[in-house]
């Protein structure tokens, strides 16, 4: 059987959490007046379009139109560019991120990226920290939950590749809501996090977490026998 792994973006292929929820709070509050609660836990759903949508929706009365949509998403590109140009090691590759990409890829991986950013800003942030243009993103452009756009990049990727079925299909990410999004899929799941991150992740559930991918042969064993999340956790939201 085909393996397919499903990674995501800020945080666990680039370091760049920082710089992308700095410029979205700029983006919502500069270009449309609506001043976001930087607790990202207090979300329903921790994607771009989701967390848009539902602060959007309380702040004006009523969904944003699909023009306001995308004016925030011009103007956090915008940012995202602007700090880019200023400063780029903002946009660094997780340590080891480059090679893992390679290595599962030679060993016959299938790989995408199903990111709960835009796709704009994904491709934005994969190019500046030189990560590969081979694998495809997958994008909250596609659906506003972390579920719903695992499943069409699971969907998509069968079908581009002509894959009846992939065994395994494993999901990788940082935060609680990737944990979500895989217990209610049932994926395997490896964590990325160090600290007080890595914590949380295995307190919402997930069995393996890695700091980063520095260490090839650990991230490669740790990828092969990843199993689903424990049980359900209790944070749905986007960390700070």
């Amino acid at each position: 059987m085909t393996r397919l792994a499903l990674f995501d973006l800020d945080g666990t292929l680039t370091d760049t959490n920082a710089v992308d929820g700095e410029c979205y709070l700029e983006a919502m509050s500069s270009e449309l007046g609506c001043a976001l609660n930087p607790d990202w836990t207090t979300y329903r759903h921790c994607t771009d379009a989701g967390i848009a949508h539902e602060s959007l929706s309380n702040f004006f009365g009523r969904p944003p139109s699909p023009q306001e949509i995308d004016r925030l998403r011009g103007r956090f590109v915008a940012l995202l560019e602007a700090r880019l140009a200023e400063d780029p090691s903002r946009f660094s590759a997780m340590p080891g991120a480059a090679a893992l990409l390679s290595r599962l890829q030679e060993e016959g991986w299938h790989l995408c990226i199903a990111t709960g950013g835009w796709s704009t800003s994904a491709e934005l942030k994969r190019r500046a920290a030189g990560l590969p243009d081979t694998v495809s993103i997958f994008s909250s452009d596609l659906h506003h939950t972390r579920e719903g756009i695992l499943e069409i990049a699971i969907r998509r990727m069968r079908e581009g590749n002509g894959v009846p079925s992939y065994d395994p299909i494993i999901s990788l990410g940082d935060g609680v809501w990737d944990v979500t999004a895989a217990a209610a899929l049932r994926l395997p799941f490896v964590g990325v996090g160090r600290g007080a991150r890595a914590d949380r992740l295995r307190e919402a559930g997930a069995r393996a977490v890695l700091s980063d991918f520095a260490n090839l042969a650990d991230a490669l064993e740790t990828i092969a026998s990843a199993g689903p999340p424990v049980r359900g956790p209790r944070i749905a939201g986007k960390e700070p």
